[in-house]
Parts: structure tokens; sequence; C-alpha cells
């Protein structure tokens, strides 16, 4: 983390702070409220232990979630803390594609833009499956 934040250069940053400080913004308050939505959706029995994991995971690494979650879930009680190892495989199969796209994204940005959105709609109706598709009894 040193050598990264070392490596940057304060003339290039000084150009662009502000479109970086919107950026840092609007990502924070994007992953805060989906994040607040699919714990309250999804995970009605644990949902601030879900996610102080997921937000902590998703704005840091595994270990800052893990930290977020032993603030109110000393003990591991609630499935939070396994969900996020079980997290791991869909997001290695997801997040691969997204990935590839990072070199499409300077020379085609509208056309990547497009394929995230599709790739959002995709993730989000699997995610919700249960809630789009309701079996009637």
């Amino acid at each position: 983390v040193v050598a990264g934040i070392a490596a940057i250069r304060l003339d290039i940053l000084e150009n662009y702070w502000g479109i970086i400080l919107i950026l840092g913004v609007v990502g924070l308050l994007i992953t805060y409220f989906y994040n607040r939505l699919v714990a309250v959706k999804l995970f009605k029995e644990y949902q601030e232990e879900q996610f102080l994991t997921m937000y902590g995971m998703l704005t840091g690494t595994a270990s800052t979630g893990i930290i977020l979650l032993r603030e109110i879930d000393n003990d591991f009680q609630t499935p939070a803390a396994d969900n996020m190892v079980y997290q791991n495989f869909p997001a290695i199969v997801f997040g691969f594609p997204m990935m590839l796209l990072a070199t499409l994204a300077p020379e085609k940005p509208m056309l990547t833009f497009g394929i995230l959105v599709v790739f959002f709609i995709a993730m989000n109706i699997l995610l919700f499956r249960s809630k789009i598709f309701k079996k009637k009894h």
C-alpha cells in the first residue's frame, strides 16, 4: 500500500483531484446503498452483519470485512463470515470477465459501459432470482 501511494505522481493528481473526488464519493454512495439493499432483502436475520462484511470487503479487502464484522459479531454467531468464503468462487467467475473489459474501456468507453450495464442486470437477476421468480402456491 505504501509503495502504491508513493508511486502516485502528485503533479498528475493535482490536475484530476476534482474528478477523483467525485468518483470516490459516487462510488462510496452507490456501494453503501446497494449493499444495504442487498443485506435488507436477502439477509433479513443478520442484515447488519452481512452489510458490514460486504461493505468492508468491497471497499477494502476480505480482512477489512472481517474486522467490521467482528465489531458487532465477535464470536461469528451469524453466517456472514461463512458467506464471505462461499462468495469467492462466484466473484472469480463474474469478476474475471469484468477485468478483461479494462483493456477495452479506453478504446470504446460506451461499449464497455453498455456491457457493464447488461452484466449488472444479469447479476442482479441471478442474485434476486428467488424474489423475482416467486412460485405461486
